[in-house]
């Protein structure tokens, strides 16, 4: 089983997004405003769930996409019989492992939001003006 087979969890884990045109915008954002010398900042478009995203390329599509829900606890498995290997870091396994540990984090726990990234210290795009 791969991380990419299916929707992790029950697919209900909010995470954010990113479109990859706009982070250059972010940069330049970031670079210039005083607040964020030396600190962390979590930049961001949309919080999405994969559910979400399902059901907008459905309605988009018209057409019913196949659902194949990954439990946490096959993920958590993948990621701890992958670990208990210590795979080299210039190995399949290893980003392999890498893919299983983004996926429990940002699906699963839900760790990829801007809630926690307040939690941890982060600043946010979205209050350092409007974006």
């Amino acid at each position: 089983m791969e991380t990419a087979d299916g929707i992790s969890g029950d697919g209900n884990v909010p995470f954010a997004l990113t479109d990859v045109r706009d982070i250059g915008r972010y940069v330049a954002q970031i670079i210039t405003d005083s607040r964020t010398l030396n600190r962390m900042v979590f930049a961001y478009n949309e919080i999405w769930t994969q559910n979400q995203i399902y059901d907008l390329l459905e309605k988009l599509s018209e057409e019913r996409l196949d659902r194949k829900y990954v439990p946490a606890e096959a993920i958590e498995a993948s990621i701890a019989k992958i670990e208990s290997t210590a795979p080299s870091p210039d190995s399949v396994e290893f980003i392999t492992l890498a893919q299983y540990q983004y996926w429990y984090s940002c699906c699963i726990r839900g760790d990829n939001t801007p809630k926690y990234a307040t939690f941890l210290g982060y600043l946010n795009t979205r209050a350092l003006s409007s974006f």
